[in-house]
């Protein structure tokens, strides 16, 4: 017994003492000087400069977080460190394996979702793999998207799965009509041997049926359907059409032609041979998807009843695997090349793990069998049969002392001006520390173009945020060239060879205040850059038409305005066929200038958006002079306030304006840049109003609205007569937003009611006490009306320097109420998440459209635009 106790008290240290040493084993240290960081920032920037650490088997998986809780594992923070010099082992960097039960199969259940993974396990010096093949049984039936996964190598790569498809059964697939619309106008069109094309979606399927509406109308035809990629190229597959009636109807045939991503190919109709008419049929619109002719097109102009639609998978039974599906290559090559780059030759001494990933879209049980792989080592040529069970294990680096630097990594500032202490751990190490300020800096947001050629002079920008003027730019381009100071937004350069370089801009306003950013740039040649641009824009553009079908009307024509999308698709089309047409440097460097002016969006998002609130308006934004312009009548310009709470309280009295908000914004490498703002006001008329009655806006950029019609404009403004409108939307590309629309609603002057104040009875009063009253009355109405000002312009700004902390703050009320919180209970909410009274009691006085500054007895406003002969737009 004493000896058992023996063993379980060794077998227990030992595995102590083994973590101790594990643990002991990965360290980092920082060097001397320890750190180099910007010490003045903007709000919420992002920390720049670097560390001077090192590591000793450091797992890539250690976390690097900061003292705001913003976090990276340190693999990503190595990979955007290129000049990082480092070593990994496995010297790939990835995950490694321990295998362990090895038999000549092995079976699992697998529900939807799951994923396992298994290895193959190959020893001693190897020269070569001959050959590598498995088997897998599934008793997966047939279903809509595919059963089954293998991901060889465990990298993400689809390399096999079910290939089966079911002839019987198209499943629930809609058929694809890319752009056409059967509820238009539709023509028919004779069928000849020039194709009809259409280009629709292909969904992940076996294969496809595909076809059209066709009519026949005398004799007979072989009418094919083929499948063309979208790029160009030659036809991928095709079938023969069946014979259709007289009176017309869809007919398709069945193509073996399968894709394992989602994506858009033409469908064309054509005659191949034989006599008489056949007709299908569509229409002509300007930004279609269709076209008559041979791919690929400069233009589609026209929509054609042509569609495609995805098979079922068929039941996996069992599968022989040998190849990759992705680039055919035998499992043979992939493994060689694997030992190769993982463990820096083939020599597998102590053993090389070949992983194998297989994934479940479906409860099914699975059996891996039937493997074998032949390869050739220093003592002769081998055979293994076995899969083993394996668990990953994180890979480790070890460097010397060197700059990590942390740009460009998510670590940030507050929002909020300040000073502050900026902290960095690795895990639960503490790494540096140091004293930052938040000051009204500069905002540095992108630097175009992102990529360019070497040796070819680039004129570089950067878009900067300011309040203030901007007096220096600093250009630091990375590759151990000059500093180029500019006045401008704008330096050339030409970067003499290919590779990746780190661009920083540091701009300096009139304070002297400045702030530096930095962006990575690459440079690749002529050719490569044009290639990868012209692909890079054609993806951009097709994921932003799918993107933009999604939003409704009203909104797609905003973005289109946004984005002139039109016109660049024709600029890319052109481009690409000038590339496929140049054979000289200077035809190249001619597109390359054209290339690196493109800036496309990869997507559009909504980056905000509130529904249900009330739209309120200030007395700031009522202008009388253009209401009487509009509506006529006239007011008396000693009483201008008199007038403008009338127009405050006529919209109080006779109207419910709901207000929903959005902001759309295109996504770019790197950085999002607003697109559009758009409100949709919903008017309700509390009783019958038998006038008319107007939304008044200013001159917006970018202004556009879904009642195009009815807009009216006037010097500075326009308005739109909402008399029997229930609502209206319109877009601008001004940052603006739900708590500062400048609009107001109002019938015309004649309409309001404005209340007449009783003059004060005089009352006799001692000389002295009256002059000493008025002094003080005058003292006093100065303060106020300073005061008065202050709360005006200055109030909002000081109780928000971050406008994003009011837009959530009005948010949150906004849901809140929706979901039938009292007040009390919204501010006690609002209190317990850190919020001061004073933002409190601002937010919901100004939700509730109520004055949230001091009662105006002074409209100084309207009296220096008087003066002033007018006002203009703020700045941006």
């Amino acid at each position: 017994m004493a000896e058992k106790k023996g063993l379980f008290v060794g077998f227990f240290l030992g595995v102590f003492l083994i973590s101790i040493i594990s643990f002991a084993s990965a360290s980092s240290s920082i060097g001397n000087p320890k750190h180099s960081l910007e010490t003045v920032y903007g709000p919420s920037d992002n920390i720049t400069g670097w560390v001077n650490i090192s590591f000793s088997s450091e797992p890539v998986n250690s976390v690097l977080s900061d003292s705001r809780g913003n976090s990276a594992n340190l693999s990503s923070v190595l990979k955007k460190n290129v000049a990082y010099p480092y070593s990994c082992s496995p010297i790939d960097c990835n995950d490694d394996y321990t295998a362990s039960s090895g038999s000549e199969t092995k079976t699992i259940t697998l529900d939807y979702g799951n994923s396992k993974i298994y290895g193959v396990k190959l020893t001693g010096n190897i020269f070569s793999i001959d050959s590598f093949k498995f088997a897998l049984d599934s008793t997966a039936g047939a279903y809509c998207t595919n059963q089954i996964e293998i991901d060889f190598l465990d990298d993400s790569v689809l390399d096999a799965r079910n290939k089966n498809s079911s002839d019987s059964e198209s499943c629930s697939n809609p058929k694809n009509y890319g752009c056409f619309d059967s509820e238009r106008t539709l023509e028919e069109f004779a069928i000849g041997t020039t194709p009809y094309c259409e280009k629709v979606f292909f969904t992940d399927s076996p294969g496809f049926f595909i076809g059209g509406w066709i009519k026949k109308i005398s004799g007979s035809k072989t009418i094919k359907a083929s499948v063309y990629e979208t790029l160009g190229g030659g036809e991928i597959a095709n079938c023969i059409l069946p014979d259709t009636s007289t009176t017309g109807q869809e007919v398709s045939c069945n193509v073996s032609y399968s894709i394992t991503e989602p994506k858009e190919h033409y469908v064309c109709i054509s005659s191949v041979n034989g006599s008489g008419e056949y007709r299908t049929r569509g229409y002509s619109i300007s930004n279609g998807c269709g076209f008559y002719g041979t791919p690929v097109p400069s233009a589609t102009p026209a929509a054609y009843q042509i569609f495609s639609q995805g098979k079922q998978f068929g039941p996996v039974g069992t599968a022989e695997i040998n190849k990759s599906i992705g680039d055919g290559r035998s499992l043979a090559e992939l493994a060689g090349e694997y030992i190769t780059k993982k463990y820096g030759a083939q020599n597998c001494s102590s053993g090389c793990i070949i992983p194998i990933k297989i994934k479940s879209n479906l409860n099914q049980d699975i059996t891996l069998k039937n493997l074998q792989v032949n390869y050739q080592k220093d003592i002769g040529i081998a055979t293994e049969s076995n899969f083993y069970e394996v668990s990953k294990t994180p890979a480790k680096v070890s460097s010397g002392s060197n700059k990590l630097y942390l740009d460009g990594l998510g670590f940030s500032v507050p929002s909020n001006l300040g000073n502050y202490t900026f902290s960095l751990r690795l895990n639960n190490q503490s790494m540096i520390s140091e004293k930052i300020e938040v000051k009204d800096i500069p905002i540095i947001k992108s630097v175009n173009p992102a990529k360019t050629a070497s040796a070819y002079p680039t004129e570089f920008s950067v878009s900067v945020t300011s309040k203030y003027n901007l007096t220096r730019f600093a250009w630091d381009f990375g590759d151990g060239t000059p500093e180029i100071t500019t006045t401008g937004n704008k330096a050339s350069h030409a970067y003499s060879s290919t590779g990746v370089y780190n661009l920083k801009v540091r701009v300096t306003d009139q304070r002297q205040l400045s702030a530096s950013k930095s962006f990575v740039m690459n440079v690749s040649s002529p050719r490569e850059l044009i290639n990868s641009s012209l692909y890079d824009a054609e993806r951009d553009i097709s994921n932003l038409e799918k993107e933009i079908s999604a939003f409704s009307g009203f909104y797609q024509d905003v973005l289109n305005l946004s984005l002139n999308l039109d016109n660049t698709k024709q600029k890319v089309t052109s481009l690409r066929k000038s590339y496929q047409n140049a054979t000289s440097e200077e035809q190249y460097n001619a597109i390359v200038t054209e290339i690196v002016e493109l800036n496309i969006p990869e997507g559009i998002s909504k980056s905000k958006s509130a529904e249900g609130l009330t739209l309120f308006s200030g007395p700031d934004y009522v202008n009388l002079p253009v209401l009487k312009e509009i509506g006529g009548g006239t007011y008396d310009a000693n009483r201008e306030g008199d007038y403008v709470n009338a127009v405050l309280s006529w919209k109080q009295e006779n109207l419910d304006t709901g207000l929903g908000f959005s902001e759309l914004s295109g996504r770019y490498p790197g950085y999002i840049e607003p697109l559009a703002r758009i409100f949709e006001i919903d008017v309700s008329e509390k009783r019958d109003i038998p006038y008319d009655y107007y939304l008044i806006i200013p001159e917006l950029e970018g202004f556009k609205t879904d009642t195009e019609s009815s807009v009216e404009a006037l010097e500075g403004y326009v308005y739109i007569n909402l008399k029997g409108k229930k609502s209206v939307s319109f877009s601008t590309t001004e940052d603006i937003d739900f708590t500062n629309l400048p609009v107001f609603i109002s019938p015309a002057i004649s309409r309001l009611t404005v209340i007449e104040e009783a003059p004060p009875e005089e009352k006799p009063r001692w000389k002295v006490f009256i002059l000493i009253v008025f002094s003080l009355l005058v003292i006093g109405f100065v303060v106020y009306i300073i005061m008065q000002e202050w709360y005006r312009r200055k109030y909002e700004n000081y109780l928000f320097k971050n406008k994003n902390d009011l837009y959530n703050m009005v948010n949150y009320v906004n849901n809140a109420r929706k979901k039938g919180i009292d007040n009390r209970k919204i501010e006690e909410n609002l209190k317990k998440a850190g919020w001061s009274s004073e933002r409190i009691r601002y937010v919901m006085r100004k939700y509730s459209g109520r004055r949230t500054g001091m009662l105006e007895i002074l409209p100084i406003r309207k009296l220096t635009e008087k003066s002033g002969g007018g006002g203009g737009k703020p700045n941006n």
